[in-house]
């Protein structure tokens, strides 16, 4: 018989590669081996979850949680599939229950503040930032955290702390397009369009297929171009009004 280790390890491959289907059938083999393998559970789980069927995939991490409730890496994984079903608070109360099985797991906390942002309401900020501000502490390389409290401080209206805060993000991961995106809108925000114009062609250059932000760039360049016009039209007008004014003084003269 096959050993159940080198099944999981191809099934975990074969998500890796992005071939969801093949890790199901492989997944299946290794719980026909041993049903009660967490790791082969969790393989199928996630590569439910990325076939597209997230109903599936709660079914089968809610039946290894009961097998094990203190494993946090099901407990991340519970949130992910629970916020791919649109459950934002239950997805974030499998985040705590990650952050009770590990509180120095980074990863958990950004489980926990993550559903609550999606939610899009208010009163949750605070929280999701307390949560944020924690995966800060414990991971301060990575550049997700600063760029998600970039987004808190943006919905409550501190452009200045979103705009530290992308800068931030960026600096830690340079070809961070998420990074570049939000600090192009801040940018355009504040009106400054040649800052706006490189991040979106940073992006670009990152992934040129991306058709929303070459839309952006070519609008930018439009409003750029009819300012130029305008701008000259107004000082072609000024011209004119100066030529009629030493002109009706010459004939007075």
């Amino acid at each position: 018989m096959e050993e159940l280790a080198g099944v999981i390890a191809r099934g975990e491959a074969l998500l890796a590669a992005g071939d969801p289907a093949q890790a199901i059938d492989v997944a299946e083999r290794a719980l026909s081996i041993d049903p009660t393998s967490l790791a082969a559970l969790r393989l199928l789980a996630s590569a439910q979850l990325e076939s597209g069927d997230a109903e599936a995939a709660h079914e089968t991490v809610t039946g290894a949680l009961q097998l094990d409730p203190d494993e946090v890496s099901l407990h991340l994984l519970n949130a992910s599939v629970l916020q791919a079903l649109g459950r934002h608070r239950s997805a974030a109360h499998a985040g705590e229950a990650a952050i009770r099985c590990d509180p120095d797991l980074p990863e958990a906390y950004l489980a926990a503040a993550l559903p609550l942002l999606a939610l899009g309401r208010p009163e949750v900020y605070a929280a999701a930032g307390a949560h944020l501000e924690t995966a800060r502490r414990l991971a301060p390389e990575w550049a997700e955290v600063p760029l998600h409290q970039a987004s808190i401080a943006l919905l409550r209206g501190d452009v200045a702390t979103g705009r530290d805060l992308a800068r931030e993000a960026l600096s830690l991961e340079p070809e961070n397009r998420d990074a570049q995106l939000l600090l192009a809108d801040i940018e355009r925000h504040e009106q400054d369009a040649g800052r706006t114009a490189d991040l979106l062609q940073a992006a670009l250059a990152l992934d040129p297929t991306d058709e929303a932000a070459q839309q952006r760039l070519d609008q930018l360049i439009r409003d750029a171009l009819i300012g130029l016009a305008w701008m000259a039209f107004a000082c072609a007008a000024t011209v004119m009004v100066i030529i009629a004014i030493v002109t009706s003084d010459g004939a007075g003269a």
